[in-house]
């Protein structure tokens, strides 16, 4: 929790108040030129324009120091929301120390392994939390028997950037697919696989993985899974840790998130390595995906239109159609930014969020088949 966190040194929290001005002098700007803006190269909610642009501002001009400060680990974010909500923290320990985080029966008929997004360089927050029980509270609503719910979750706490660079997260995803299928003894058809940004793109990571073995040693060696997973779920996924894509300027002003930002935490996650399969999806070779149907029933991919990660996104998606056929299921919503169901349901409060929508009709379509 906060107070777990290190102390923020003078010369950071210089820092940070510069970052605060920098965003206060931006949202104002941005406030000022709304009647001259281009109504093409803004959101057509004049509150997610001056919203987003005050947050890239700020998280342009923040340090890692402030990062650190800032957000509560995974671990305490997850705490946090049980002692608000009144329930009893749960969680599985690897033999690592990596934790992953229950909501919901561990006897539900299916589980979810749910990577939260953040970039690989941010934890998972409360939001993401509230987000998760949203949709499980919906689905176990509709149980025939409150004894035997449908649905629970599984949140792993994976290792942040730049402390912790790749293969790391690749190694904790795969240890904790291990433990969900020997130590916990669940099928791949009780299991759904599920992530948002970073977290869609550590998916992504791992079903390389599953189809070709990573060449390290240091990485364990992937299960093998006799049956596909029931589901994978993909909203928003970091599929490109380049920054070139037409939509990282054609959406420059509309998205949440900017080139900059992710330029900087890519190259955290990496490291300083090389880009591949298995850190970023999008430069696999020519047939990569076409055994996907081998471990994935179902996938889905949902892209807000407003996303500087569109054009990545949907690539990635007409590779995976290309390749791997019907199992596909990729949705582009119009007007939204990246990783709505946080950004724009959680943080800003909207009601009416078409990408959630789209993800629990999903959802329900996927359990009830």
């Amino acid at each position: 929790m906060k107070t777990s966190q290190p102390r923020l040194s003078i010369r950071g929290a210089i820092g940070l108040g510069y970052a605060a001005v920098c965003a206060i002098v931006t949202g104002l700007s941005y406030a000022t030129w709304i009647p001259f803006e281009n109504v093409s190269r803004r959101p057509k909610s004049t509150y997610k324009y001056i919203m987003f642009g005050l947050g890239r501002a700020f998280m342009r001009n923040l340090s890692r120091e402030h990062e650190v400060w800032a957000m509560p680990t995974t671990d305490s974010a997850y705490e946090t929301w049980c002692k608000k909500n009144a329930i009893v923290p749960r969680s599985d320990v690897l033999p690592d120390g990596t934790k992953a985080h229950w909501l919901g029966s561990k006897d539900a008929d299916t589980v979810m392994l749910f990577f939260p997004g953040g970039g690989y360089n941010h934890p998972m927050t409360t939001e993401h939390v509230s987000f998760l029980n949203e949709h499980l509270t919906q689905i176990n609503a509709k149980a025939p028997s409150p004894s035997r719910p449908i649905l629970s979750v599984l949140i792993l706490s994976y290792s942040l950037a730049p402390e912790h660079p790749y293969p790391r997260q690749l190694i904790q995803a795969t240890d904790i697919l291990h433990h969900t299928l020997s130590i916990l003894e669940l099928p791949p058809s009780r299991l759904i696989l599920c992530g948002d940004s970073a977290g869609g793109g550590l998916i992504f990571c791992l079903l390389s993985h599953l189809l070709h073995p990573h060449p390290s040693n240091c990485v364990p060696r992937p299960p093998k899974l006799n049956v596909p997973f029931k589901g994978v779920a993909l909203l928003s996924p970091w599929v490109n840790l380049a920054t070139t894509s037409d939509s990282m300027r054609r959406n420059a002003r509309k998205d949440g998130i900017e080139d900059i930002s992710l330029a900087r935490w890519g190259d955290a996650f990496l490291g300083g390595k090389e880009r591949d399969a298995w850190n970023c999806p999008s430069v696999a070779e020519s047939g990569w995906w076409k055994s996907l149907s081998a471990i994935a029933r179902n996938v889905f991919i949902v892209v807000g239109g407003d996303e500087v990660m569109l054009d990545d996104i949907n690539d990635m998606s007409a590779v995976l159609e290309s390749e791997c056929g019907d199992i596909i299921q990729s949705v582009v919503i119009p007007d939204e930014c990246h990783n709505s169901p946080l950004v724009e349901k959680q943080f800003l409060r909207f009601d009416d969020v078409a990408m959630d929508t789209e993800y629990q009709m999903w959802l329900e379509r996927l359990l009830w088949t």
